[in-house]
């Protein structure tokens, strides 16, 4: 009942996303349209395009669709199906070690989170590579070394995201032969189930496509990277102020005022300031504590450095590459958590939880309300797509080019009665669609209104190439309609 009772608050704090399911994004709209395809009898080892991220995520997506029908409630659902399973292997892991209240207040820092967490494990793409890799991790703990081994390399099959994890993944599974009553049978178990996760790996490897994903590891972008952390990435994670403007306007004034700036910094930090504090005390604890907060801080540094050298974090919203300092914080927290008196854990924790209640709340704009108010997302309700294909089938036209970001969302909310690729080649998912949409004689070029600077630039392009094109304008949408 514990497990389950969190998993509901989970569910209820993400009330907004779920009162808006169609404000799905173009990623989140190809995986539901692989799916809708896999329907079809179409099969394919990795997610369409790319060359890192498995099909399970659109597997499942596809089942779902076969439950509820065929909508983006389905794509929620897996994903919040992966999230819950993660939570439920992360409560085994726990309560073997603390009591049940104390098992809440540590699993009630991956429930109650900032709203780059909350959202980036309730949206696709990554939540079932999560989900490998904490039963990897329970697997180790139970002794399963074998099963530990294999699925944490499995993870990097189903989103190579999982590399973060892994050095923390494979130093807690040698941990655990180390402190094992069998040492030589554990080894062979621990290097058994490292093989065969590398065999697995490697043959889904010859089964996909080739290439890989993007590690781009460069001194080069260190400080670009470290302002983005400092400013922006690290402080939203937690809730604390951050000096990114960008961020702080999605919040009324009111809260950044002085008094509260300081209250919402106070609160974030108080989790990261008890485990450092309680290292002090790293000499008294058993070695079952000493292991597992090595290993939620392993898995931070891992995070952070990889952060720091990657060309990936190009602007705030690579705030999912850090999310791995949120899920450390349980195991990191374990020994203060164990050995604080359950009411002064919560009196101390309580003020970090309110802040970013709070925070989520004030994210989603509409204030405490918004958890029974439908509240828009920056991608919207699917009003808008809607509207424009109204306008362009009416016009006879069934095909277009746009910006990678609306334009699958724009086909998917459609169910492909209207298709829509990316106007560079590079950006596109599924070479069948791009080829239908090169044919078409009549086509629309589409921009969402905030890509004005884009309208032009192709407004030209449009000038020097073809003699009969003509703009339109939709309710959120701007472009040209064009004949070849």
């Amino acid at each position: 009942m514990t497990y389950l009772g969190l998993v509901l608050l989970a569910l209820f704090l993400r009330l907004p996303l779920l009162a808006n399911p169609e404000s799905l994004n173009s990623d989140h709209a190809v995986s539901a349209l692989q799916s809708l395809h896999m329907l079809r009898g179409e099969f394919s080892w990795f997610l369409w395009g790319i060359g890192y991220q498995a099909s399970l995520e659109p597997l499942i997506n596809a089942v779902f669709f076969l439950i509820v029908g065929k909508n983006s409630y389905a794509v929620l659902a897996t994903a919040f199906l992966a999230y819950a399973l993660s939570l439920g292997a992360i409560h085994s892991i726990l309560r073997k070690r603390l009591s049940r209240e104390q098992t809440v207040l540590a699993l009630a820092f991956l429930v109650i989170a900032a709203p780059p967490f909350l959202t980036n494990a309730f949206y696709p793409p990554r939540p079932w590579c999560l989900t490998f890799v904490f039963y990897s991790l329970l697997a180790f703990d139970r002794g399963r070394l074998i099963w530990g081994g294999a699925l944490a390399f499995l993870a990097l099959y189903i989103d190579f995201f999982a590399v973060q994890f892994l050095p923390a993944l494979l130093a807690f599974g040698a941990f655990q032969v180390w402190v094992s009553h069998s040492r030589k049978q554990s080894g062979r178990d621990f290097t058994l189930g490292i093989v065969l996760g590398t065999f697995l790996l490697g043959l889904t490897r010859c089964l996909g496509p080739q290439g890989g994903p993007p590690l781009a590891i460069n001194f080069h972008y260190l400080a670009n990277n470290l302002r983005l952390l400092a400013t922006g990435i690290l402080p939203a994670l937690f809730g604390v102020p951050t000096l990114s403007s960008e961020f702080e306007a999605i919040y009324p004034p009111w809260f950044r005022h002085p008094l509260l700036l300081f209250i919402r910094a106070v609160g974030g930090l108080t989790p990261i300031v008890l485990i450092f504090y309680s290292l002090k005390d790293w000499k008294k604890w058993n070695w079952d504590l000493r292991g597992w907060v090595a290993f939620a801080l392993l898995l931070s540094a891992t995070s952070l450095l990889g952060s720091i050298l990657s060309s990936s974090l190009s602007d705030f919203h690579a705030n999912r590459y850090l999310l791995p300092l949120v899920w450390a914080l349980p195991f990191a927290l374990l020994p203060t958590i164990k050995a604080f008196p359950l009411k002064k854990g919560l009196a101390i924790f309580t003020p970090y939880f309110l802040v970013l209640l709070l925070t989520l709340q004030l994210s989603y704009r509409e204030g405490v309300r918004s958890l029974f108010i439908p509240t828009p997302t920056s991608f919207g309700t699917g009003a808008k797509e809607k509207e424009l294909a109204r306008f362009l089938l009416s016009q006879e036209i069934r095909h277009g080019y746009a910006t990678y970001w609306p334009s699958y969302r724009i086909t998917y909310l459609l169910r492909e009665n209207l298709l829509v690729v990316p106007v560079d080649l590079k950006s596109n998912r599924y070479r069948p669609y791009w080829d239908e949409v090169e044919k078409a004689k009549r086509y629309a070029l589409i921009f969402t209104e905030s890509e004005g600077d884009y309208l032009r630039d192709n407004e030209a392009n449009l000038k020097s190439e073809h003699k009969s094109y003509r703009p339109f304008r939709v309710a959120g949408f701007n472009g040209f309609l064009v004949e070849r």
